[in-house]
């Protein structure tokens, strides 16, 4: 190569050993023979005269690694409203919405209809009337959507724009959001107020004051709100939100009696299950459920978060006829939160603590529950030996129901006395006892015979002699009888 450059001792030292660095990226040093002028100050306080002397020197090559190097094919890149494909017909769209994954469109059409499309706008299908649509929002599914309509209602629909229901009251309607799960809107009125709803449209509230309200805007949970005036300022809004269910990640197995109520089938005789999603498994140690009466139970895993739980109730009438047998989806928040301090139970409580006599073998006595400041913990219970575990023998425990295994009779035993133990599932699996008495009540039974003391009388007896005492034998020891003559 060409050497581009040369390098030798300072300070005078006027040693044979040169090194030249080379634009090949080479070092040569004392090897092959080269003929190279150099130039000298000839003396440390003279630094502006030189003089050049010719020499004749060796010098070696010797090779210095170099950095690899390549080409690689790279990301075509197209940005997002470089290239548009026009849709649809010439209308007065006067909104659009989108679901997250953009596969789910509808728009409105001022003086005309909504349309939607579930191929991400290259078909659509007109939906709903001919009316004033002035806004239009999605759940970030798609499948809940709301609608203004200028001078007229608020629209919703729960099946990605196929059926809709008119809500609210005739208003000068501006524009619409939505949480990303559909279940909280907001409205705003031209020249009016904002209005909130957290069942999915089905009730407004009334907010703020009457303003020129132009346009507004939702966090994707619906706590936090954004809303503009025409002419005036920019108002936000950050509401409180709290989970259904917040339980803390190390107290283990969570239970919930009554979580759902007002259970009903489409018909007395059915009965109704329940389908329970959430949109973050990797929570769960065991998914939530919701069993048929209404109890939810999950275990938590070791990580905190959020999940959002749809339940959807199911009867088993069939559809035939037109009919249905399935509700609209209901969602609710578990948030599981960073590991807490576990405390014992305190109390145990039995739902009853009487049974009537002539039971059936195994008959319920009651539900068993505990008082823990770890709410939702679940517990197990337990009989255990103790003060007051005299006729633990008698009873049998079954998850949370106390059962009495043999048929009672008050005459032979009137009350039983037993000892249960409640463990949680936290931390050390902390107890709980307790002594409980459990009253057997007397029932009514029929006399189960007749005895007279003498049955034989001498002739020429006095009118109205007696012949015997009657008497009675019957369960109900100490009942007074009367007795009758029958025919």
């Amino acid at each position: 190569g060409t050497f581009t450059s040369l390098t030798a001792p300072g300070n005078g030292d006027r040693s044979n050993r040169i090194t030249l660095s080379g634009s090949n990226g080479k070092v040569a040093t004392n090897v092959a023979k080269l003929r190279f002028n150099f130039q000298d100050p000839p003396s440390p306080s003279d630094e502006t005269t030189y003089r050049e002397i010719d020499a004749l020197g060796t010098a070696s090559v010797v090779d210095s690694n170099m950095a690899p190097g390549f080409t690689l094919t790279t990301d075509t890149v197209i940005e997002s409203g470089t290239i548009w494909t026009a849709r649809e017909s010439n209308r007065n769209w006067q909104s659009l919405t989108s679901s997250a994954d953009g596969t789910k469109l509808a728009a409105g059409v001022y003086g005309g209809q909504i349309y939607t499309s579930t191929n991400s706008g290259a078909t659509w299908t007109a939906r709903e009337s001919n009316r004033n649509w002035n806004s239009i929002t999605s759940s970030a599914d798609g499948t809940k959507l709301a609608a203004v309509v200028q001078n007229g209602q608020i629209y919703t629909s729960m099946t990605s724009g196929v059926f809709w229901v008119g809500r609210e009251n005739n208003r000068y309607w501006q524009c619409i959001t939505s949480s990303a799960d559909g279940t909280k809107l907001a409205a705003v009125v031209n020249g009016g107020q904002i209005y909130t709803s957290t069942d999915s449209g089905a009730s407004w509230t009334p907010q703020e004051i009457n303003r020129f309200w132009s346009s507004i805007a939702s966090s994707a949970d619906g706590t936090k709100l954004a809303e503009v005036v025409y002419g005036g300022q920019i108002y936000t809004s950050a509401g409180s939100f709290t989970p259904a269910v917040s339980y803390a990640v190390n107290l283990g197995p969570y239970s919930a009696s009554n979580f759902a109520t007002n259970i009903l089938a489409g018909a007395v005789a059915q009965t109704v299950t329940f389908t329970v999603t959430n949109n973050n498994n990797a929570l769960f140690t065991i998914q939530p459920t919701l069993s048929a009466n209404g109890t939810l139970t999950f275990t938590p895993g070791p990580t905190p978060g959020n999940a959002i739980v749809t339940v959807i109730a199911q009867d088993n009438g069939g559809t035939a006829n037109g009919g249905s047998d399935t509700s609209a989806a209901q969602t609710f928040t578990i948030s599981l939160t960073a590991p807490a301090t576990n405390t014992a139970p305190t109390d145990i409580s039995l739902s009853a603590n009487t049974l009537f006599e002539n039971n059936a073998p195994g008959a319920t006595v009651g539900t068993l529950s505990a008082t823990d400041a770890n709410v939702g913990q679940a517990h197990t219970f337990t009989l255990v030996s103790g003060v007051g575990a005299t006729d633990n023998a008698a009873f049998t425990v079954t998850g949370n129901t106390l059962t009495l295994n043999a048929s009672a009779n008050f005459a032979v035993k009137s009350s039983y006395t037993l000892r249960l133990r409640a463990t949680d599932g936290g931390p050390g699996n902390l107890t709980f006892e307790k002594q409980f008495t459990v009253t057997i009540i007397d029932t009514n039974q029929a006399p189960t015979d007749i005895a007279l003391s003498a049955n034989t009388l001498e002739e020429n007896n006095p009118p109205g002699a007696t012949v015997g005492t009657l008497s009675a034998t019957d369960a109900n020891v100490g009942q007074a009888h009367t007795f009758a003559l029958v025919t």
